[in-house]
């Protein structure tokens, strides 16, 4: 929001010619303008305009011409004036290019005139000269932004507060927000929740940073998506952030699309020449027009310019076009004009795009966004591209369109349809918005047009009727050719007997199976073909816990709800954790370790007790060699999270195991697997070696339910009485203490019912504090020796107080 300017009556300090370069072409008027500039004394003495720093400044009469005053250059004169004594208006960046500062924000422009709307020659190098000139005493701008904590330079380069660079001028300033990994990961998060992707996801990120932290013009980017997805909500939010350094702009009228005059045309490229951002919420279909033009605009060449009244001049462009769209581009398919592209794909609906609306104009997602970008551009200065996602996204009135379009006239032996077919529109179910069927026709290559129909009803009198017509053959020719092809392969392929149910396949056979190569994004991309969803996150991959979390808050990890498989990680973690969201669990069949080494394994006790494995969505061959089986939770079921449950209780057929029977469970919610994909230093290795189908129902069969259940609740054995006395504490004895370590998979359920006996106990027998400490500290040592660290005992006894009201 602009504020009034206050008067300002201080008069103008002097300069003198020598202050000012001398260029070639440089004409006496441009020198009067700079020097002879003055100030009003008061409101009531003539003026000529008000300055930006509220003076009523006088053009010097000498540099008058025809009558007329060059207000527009006496404007330019007057920031250089401004610049000259004091207080700097004018910048050059590290490239070379001249900054304008009118208000509180730099913006840039590659023509000063065309700034203040003013004809002339040559008072950019005037002025770039005059600037260079004075070398040190005006500072170069930092291409960047900076924020409270750090500035981060376009084409890497971190500054730290301390660093005088630090204090120059930026062409982005964010001294209110603070540069944060938490909020990089916040924006990924909040992109991905919204695209096709993570590649999508990144893309969005890399657009918010664009303008700003690109390494040169040479891309135009396109946000794709039928409407409703959140595609204006972003762009509204990423002007809103770089202000004076984004502006509004009809890509439609720059490129010439339509009926557009060739004064239009050249007025609308304006933003392209004075802003680092050009924007445009809505494009029919960016790929018309002249694309030599637009390509001239993607890479910062010269572009026509003409301002309103005066004449037509070139302008180098310099800012990045984002747009909005519903169709990919007409050249997608045209390699040499598609590079220039980059897309970002939406495809989501619903509360999830109601969230990212709110978070982007009420909270501040568009910075997250944008440091997430600055990431991605400081790290990558290329990035994948993914390629839109439109042109295979027919719903079931886009389908019955284009099969009705190839059942009318005579198909062409070699297109295999008819260029002159027309459907009546009444003769195709209406779709749910009018918004999805343009979208659609345009991804098909179809027009909406009155069309003289005379394919009527016996009876019928011709008439104009609204029908669908090919407006784009070559567009339409994908879309007929997959859909002839489809048809014609289920012509050829012979039916077959429905095979027979497949057995259960016993536990030996999944040993035998090899290796399947997929990486992390190939795992999550069929898990969520599958309709799986939940958060991968990395691990610390190295250390004495390389399975450990590597993120601030695991409880984020487990609880935040997912609608997908959302990835929390960035480009070259080897080792990756996967917590399911509830109704998802995984079965870990694991490899007995210490004293129960030799033992059958999770596997093997499976095989033991005759039950089979079902049909799980994932079988993964871990790195101590045990398998994760992905399984979704049955319905009502209350599956509980275990860990080598069970040393109590010996099942049939089976040893006793002193670290507890070698099987767990990961319950969506509550626990974390590593992630298929993953590998350790010591190159041991998470591989998939059986996927299930995509529509399978891949649930835990009731016989796996009703082992958890029975390995969770073991049969309690009494603890071995001393045959001594403790020490006594207050003149008073206390029970025994067993003290033996617990083993690893045990000791977190252990010492819970340990505590709580104790804390029990001595509530009902009116204990003292000494006696009731005494106890605690014996448990303190107990689990200390178990590995437990203190900050996990501590807590326990906390909750435990908490719930016994002590």
């Amino acid at each position: 929001m602009s504020e009034l300017l206050k008067p300002n009556f201080t008069p103008l300090p002097p300069i003198t010619e020598d202050d000012l370069a001398t260029p070639y072409f440089v004409t006496c008027a441009m020198a009067r303008m700079v020097t002879g500039l003055t100030c009003a004394p008061s409101r009531a003495e003539d003026y000529d305009f008000v300055g930006y720093d509220g003076r009523f400044v006088r053009i010097p009469a000498s540099t008058t011409r025809l009558g007329a005053k060059m207000d527009g250059a006496a404007h330019a004169a007057y920031l250089l004036r401004l610049t000259l004594t004091g207080d700097q208006r004018l910048a050059l960046d590290t490239e070379g290019c001249l900054w304008v500062r009118m208000a509180d924000q730099w913006r840039p422009t590659s023509d000063i005139l065309a700034l203040t709307e003013e004809k002339g020659k040559w008072y950019d190098k005037f002025i770039k000269d005059t600037i260079l000139l004075h070398g040190d005493a005006i500072p170069r701008l930092q291409l960047g932004v900076r924020f409270s904590n750090v500035a981060l330079l376009r084409g890497g380069g971190v500054v730290e507060p301390g660093d005088p660079l630090f204090k120059a001028p930026w062409a982005m300033t964010l001294d209110d927000q603070e540069f944060a990994v938490d909020r990089v990961r916040l924006g990924y998060e909040a992109a991905a929740t919204v695209t096709a992707s993570m590649d999508d996801a990144r893309m969005l990120c890399r657009v918010a940073a664009a303008p700003l932290m690109r390494d040169q013009l040479q891309y135009i980017y396109d946000l794709l998506g039928t409407g409703g997805n959140g595609k204006g909500a972003f762009l509204n939010a990423l002007l809103r952030l770089y202000g004076d350094l984004g502006s509004p702009f009809n890509f439609g009228d720059f490129a010439g699309i339509g009926k557009v005059s060739t004064t239009s045309g050249e007025q609308a490229s304006l933003p392209l020449t004075n802003r680092l951002l050009a924007v445009d919420t809505e494009v029919d279909d960016p790929g018309l027009g002249n694309q030599g033009l637009v390509k001239k605009a993607a890479t910062g060449e010269c572009v026509p310019l003409r301002l309103l009244g005066l004449n037509r001049r070139e302008a180098a462009a310099i800012a990045v076009m984002v747009m909005a769209s519903n169709r990919a581009p007409s050249i997608e398919s045209d390699p040499s004009q598609d590079r220039r592209w980059r897309y970002a794909n939406f495809d989501k609906r619903g509360s999830v795009v109601n969230d990212w609306w709110h978070a982007l104009k009420y909270e501040d997602l568009i910075v997250d966004l944008f440091m997430a970008g600055c990431v991605e551009w400081l790290s990558d200065p290329v990035g994948v591209n993914p390629r839109p996602g439109l042109v295979n996204d027919l719903d079931d009135w886009g389908t019955e369109t284009l099969t009705r379009m190839l059942e009318v006239g005579t198909p062409d032996p070699e297109l295999g349809f008819d260029l002159d077919a027309y459907l009546p529109s009444c003769c195709v179910t209406v779709p749910e918005g009018n918004r999805d069927k343009a979208a659609q026709l345009g991804m098909m290559g179809l027009a909406s047009r009155p069309k003289y129909d005379v394919l009527c009803l016996a009876g019928d009198e011709p008439a104009m009727r609204r029908s669908y017509v090919i407006a784009d053959p070559k567009r339409f020719a994908k879309f007929a050719g997959a859909l002839n092809h489809e048809r014609n392969a289920a012509k050829t392929v012979p039916s077959e007997p429905e095979p027979a149910p497949t057995l259960e396949p016993a536990p030996d056979e999944l040993t035998a199976l090899e290796p399947i190569e997929r990486d992390f994004g190939a795992v999550e991309t069929q898990l969520g073909a599958m309709g799986w969803t939940g958060n991968v996150f990395p691990l610390k991959g190295r250390g004495p816990k390389p399975k450990a979390p590597a993120v601030d808050s695991l409880t984020e990890m487990l609880r935040t709800p997912a609608t997908h498989v959302a990835d929390h990680c960035g480009h070259d973690e080897p080792m990756r954790g996967f917590a399911p969201a509830p109704g998802f669990m995984v079965l870990d069949l694991d490899i007995p370790k210490g004293a129960d080494e030799g033992k059958p394994d999770g596997y093997d006790v499976l095989r033991a007790l005759g039950i089979g494995i079902g049909d799980p969505a994932l079988v993964v061959r871990t790195g101590s060699g045990g398998y994760h089986l992905y399984y979704r939770i049955p319905d009502g079921a209350d599956i509980p999270q275990i860990a080598h449950k069970g040393a109590s209780a010996p099942l049939p057929g089976l040893p006793a195991y002193e670290g507890g029977v070698p099987i767990d469970t990961r319950v969506g919610g509550v626990g974390f697997v590593v992630m298929p994909g993953s590998s350790m230093p010591d190159r041991h290795k998470w591989q998939v070696v059986r996927e299930g189908d995509i529509d399978g129902d891949h649930t835990l069969p009731k016989p796996l339910v009703d082992l958890i259940q029975r390995l969770a609740h073991p049969k309690a054995e009494p603890m071995p009485r001393p045959d001594h006395p403790s020490a006594p504490v207050d003149g008073s004895y206390v029970p025994h203490m067993n003290t033996t370590p617990v083993a690893e998979g045990a000791r977190n359920d252990t010492m819970s019912h340990h505590v709580w006996g104790w804390l029990k106990r001595a509530q009902e027998r009116g204990m003292s504090d000494a006696q009731r400490n005494y106890g605690l500290d014996q448990i303190r040592e107990r689990f200390r020796a178990s590995g437990l660290p203190d900050k996990e005992i501590e807590a326990c006894i906390r909750r435990t107080r908490g719930k016994l009201g002590l």
